[in-house]
């Protein structure tokens, strides 16, 4: 739970191997990410990540779990991406690999911290990359803080090399992605950053339906369930 103090993710796995086992875990209202990978080869299966100040979901260090499935994500109060992508600067030839993944953001979900806005869905930077399929993504809108209006993307590039190698290079592919109550479906950070998926790369698919949870006492907190 927060306390207002400290940041802790809800889960932290450093260099955890493919042989551990993670399945059926809920990361609640944590004071900064609900899930963050650094290195390893461990996959992630049947997630909740819910209602936590910073990430939904984040990785680095070139983490690379080939058997992720049925991750849900759902931001309220604050928040700021639904997943956070990065591999400490690495162009790396090797990539997680994801299905049945759903990020809503509630209205009224504001960024952790004044000043620092985070407000897109999954951004990649410091290459960063991933191959996902059967993705929908929810409510990652514009937020005004000051005089400024911040426009939220499905899905950002956040720097020249990212761009270059793991888009271009093919490195980064979102396949069947069902985008609604978003400002952008893909977007570089600034104006100079021209994201162009190869072809087979990205898709979109209005039918895609994201993680397909089950509920039971796994994904109930205080008598509420968090499966949709």
């Amino acid at each position: 739970m927060a306390d207002g103090t400290k940041e802790l993710n809800g889960f932290s796995f450093y260099s955890v191997g493919s042989g551990t086992v993670l399945d059926h875990l809920v990361s609640y209202k944590g004071a900064d990410d609900g899930f963050e990978f650094y290195g390893g080869t461990v996959s992630l299966t049947n997630a909740i990540s819910y209602g936590n100040y910073d990430d939904a979901f984040d990785w680095q260090d070139g983490w690379q779990g080939q058997n992720n499935t049925n991750w849900y994500a759902y931001q309220e109060t604050k928040g700021n991406f639904g997943i956070e992508i990065e591999a400490s600067a690495n162009n790396n030839d090797f990539y997680p690999k994801f299905t049945n993944i759903t990020l809503k953001r509630a209205a009224g979900c504001t960024p952790e911290a004044a000043g620092d806005v985070q407000v897109d869905a999954i951004q990649f930077k410091k290459n960063g990359n991933g191959d996902f399929n059967n993705v929908v993504i929810d409510g990652y809108g514009s937020y005004t803080e000051g005089a400024t209006t911040f426009l939220g993307a499905a899905v950002k590039i956040q720097d020249v090399d990212t761009n270059t190698n793991q888009v271009t290079g093919g490195k980064i592919k979102l396949t069947n992605l069902k985008i609604t109550n978003t400002s952008q479906n893909i977007a570089g950070a600034t104006s100079s950053i021209i994201v162009t998926f190869p072809e087979g790369k990205y898709s979109a698919n209005t039918t895609a339906t994201g993680a397909t949870l089950s509920p039971g006492a796994w994904a109930t907190v205080s008598g509420t369930n968090l499966v949709p």
